[in-house]
């Protein structure tokens, strides 16, 4: 009897890895059709309906392509490490706090111009993001509820979104395009910004990425992680870090779309049933680039801002999550 069980839980587990292989492959198979339709978009259609790409439109497109590979790994680790499927930079007040800080950036810079330079932005942006984490810590160590860290960051995030709301409505001569829920209709293509950026970006994924193994098991059973010794809230704060260090590079790039690094994770581990981190995070890391490039298409094609295309892909996964959620 035993046995048979066990010839049965073993038939169920190949044909579990069989589909998850299965969908790899297909991931594969649709992401490559997907890119090579951009290939053609972008080189090819040289006709009176198509704009042609320029210097700055390509460097837009390798923008959205490196942030869109990366933002993921900063989503799926904060969901991993606190085991909540609805944490990400956004959820826990880092993308709200980044933008805060280019409102400040140009408060200080119209103040007293010709003074600051983009590290200053930078700095600002390192600064906040640690003081949000901070207090989000501290005040979510005292509560057994694992949601209340995310209503926590929550309650950041409309707040600080409501404040710089109000500051570009009564201070429209400053031009903040980068505020976060108002859209953004370019993509920064300076040099200086997107060297910074792309450092920012990768050494914040190198952070997750050492302790990917780690977020996995603290996934999958965080009592396990526990007995074998990882210290949760070391990996907690790593990869709150690494996941503030790709959100100020990637918000300061490509505006505050970056909001979409918790949609992907989510949508993989639901179809995969496995908590495996670096299988989740690639995977998703091919769609939502995929998915940003061809939101900068669209917005080179008809102007309107990245964020109206993304938000139809991320609100209804968002509602969905909340409502099926338990608190």
């Amino acid at each position: 009897m035993i046995l048979k069980n066990k010839n049965i839980s073993l038939k169920f587990h190949f044909k579990e890895t069989n589909k998850n292989n299965k969908f790899v492959i297909l991931n594969y198979l649709v992401s490559v059709f997907l890119w090579m339709l951009i290939f053609v978009f972008c080189f090819f259609f040289q006709t009176n309906n198509f704009l042609l790409p320029t210097k700055n439109y390509l460097i837009q497109l390798i923008s959205c392509a490196l942030c869109g590979f990366i933002i993921p790994f900063s989503g799926s680790s904060m969901q991993g490490v606190t085991r909540n499927e609805l944490a990400g930079p956004t959820t826990l007040g880092f993308l709200p706090l980044t933008t805060t800080s280019l409102v400040i950036y140009l408060l200080i810079d119209k103040a007293f111009p010709n003074v600051l330079n983009i590290y200053v932005e930078y700095f600002i942006n390192l600064f906040l993001a640690i003081f949000s984490i901070g207090i989000i810590y501290l005040i979510a160590k005292k509560s057994k509820k694992k949601f209340f860290l995310i209503l926590m960051g929550l309650m950041f995030g409309v707040l600080i979104g409501a404040i710089n709301s109000l500051l570009v409505y009564l201070l429209p001569n400053f031009q903040i395009s980068y505020s976060p829920f108002l859209g953004n209709l370019q993509i920064r293509t300076d040099e200086i910004y997107i060297y910074s950026s792309m450092a920012f970006n990768i050494v914040g994924l190198l952070m997750i990425l050492i302790v990917g193994r780690k977020i996995t098991i603290i996934q999958n059973n965080d009592d396990l992680a526990s007995s074998l010794g990882i210290n949760v809230k070391r990996i907690f704060l790593i990869s709150s870090f690494g996941s503030i260090l790709i959100s100020i590079g990637s918000t300061l790039l490509i505006g505050s779309i970056v909001g979409i690094a918790i949609v992907f994770p989510i949508i993989v581990r639901k179809i995969l049933r496995k908590n495996n981190f670096y299988t989740c995070s690639f995977l998703s890391s091919i769609w939502t680039s995929t998915l940003l490039i061809i939101s900068c298409m669209l917005n080179y094609r008809f102007g309107y801002g990245l964020n109206f295309f993304c938000m139809f892909i991320i609100a209804p996964i968002f509602l969905y999550v909340v409502s099926r959620k338990k608190f």
